[in-house]
């Protein structure tokens, strides 16, 4: 049974070998526009960004490079998923109190806040510590263990 065909009039087609060359293509100068507001780690269509600065301050610079990044993307026709975005908050200093009042949107819309967040199946934490991706690591190292003992 095939899918109807339908034509392409924007985007790159899913599933296509060139697919991921095309679109890294067409979202690279997403980099250059957000020079000034944020860092930005590009891999496939995950777009994470890196604001840094001043617990006083961090909102409305990440709040500034959010709204950045949702004008870029709906210039050039592409949809963010409002429920795949979150945001971490990671603090280097052990000295000062967890901040959980993160106040991050994206059009009047509050992105939810996580103590971890997974990029490119890395675990990092708000205290950047090792000890969740290690557990992560230790119950998917299990569970592989498990499925070759089962194939003696």
């Amino acid at each position: 049974v095939f899918s109807e065909t339908l034509p392409i009039t924007v985007g790159v087609p899913q599933g296509a070998v060139l697919s991921p060359t095309l679109f890294n293509i067409y979202i690279n100068d997403l980099v250059y526009y957000m020079a000034n507001y944020a860092e930005v780690i590009l891999y496939a269509d995950d777009i994470n960004l890196l604001v840094s600065g001043n617990h006083s301050c961090l909102d409305a610079q990440t709040n500034l490079a959010v709204s950045h990044v949702y004008k870029w993307l709906t210039a050039n026709k592409l949809f963010l998923n409002k429920s795949k975005t979150k945001s971490t908050l990671f603090n280097l200093s052990s000295l000062q109190n967890k901040r959980t009042d993160a106040q991050i949107q994206i059009m009047n819309s509050p992105i939810q806040h996580t103590e971890s967040i997974r990029i490119l199946g890395m675990v990092f934490t708000d205290n950047l510590k090792w000890k969740e991706h290690i557990r992560l690591l230790n119950a998917n190292i299990s569970k592989a263990t498990y499925k070759i003992k089962q194939l003696r």
